[in-house]
């Protein structure tokens, strides 16, 4: 009998603590995974965006510059957005510019009359992320 009593080991309580321990460091772990592949879907989603909006600046200075006329629809009101005609190459201004592109971006185009400013923005649902995002651009157009 006192051979089992000199020998040591751990106790149940020891095991259970170990065990806690490594479930909590396990579940934040796993956390902290989640969390950056939000944040990097997050960063996609805008990059995405901002890219539409800076072919918004280009596709309105192009026809700024080039003396056309969907800049001016713009201007007006008239147009929400600007798009390129596939099939003439022209610009051309849009009245809606939901799922711009084919992608999932509402895109929109306003002008400041006052500020003399052009403002792009694109509206969407964030998948890495809860609840709609936004990205805008303001920019002025020298003719």
């Amino acid at each position: 009998m006192s051979k089992y009593l000199n020998q040591r080991g751990d106790t149940l309580i020891e095991v259970l603590f170990a065990v806690t321990v490594l479930g909590v460091v396990v579940t934040g772990a796993i956390n902290l995974s989640t969390r950056a592949g939000q944040i990097g879907q997050s960063a996609q989603e805008r990059s995405e965006a901002v890219n539409l909006l800076q072919q918004q600046v280009e596709l309105t200075r192009s026809d700024v510059k080039n003396a056309g006329t969907a800049a001016a629809r713009i201007r007006s009101g008239a147009a929400s957005c600007l798009s390129v005609n596939p099939s003439t190459g022209d610009i051309t201004g849009l009245s809606a510019c939901n799922n711009y592109g084919g992608s999932r971006y509402n895109i929109s185009l306003t002008y400041d009359n006052v500020k003399e400013v052009y403002t792009s923005v694109a509206n969407w649902e964030g998948i890495g992320t809860e609840g709609p995002q936004e990205a805008s651009l303001i920019f002025r157009v020298r003719q």
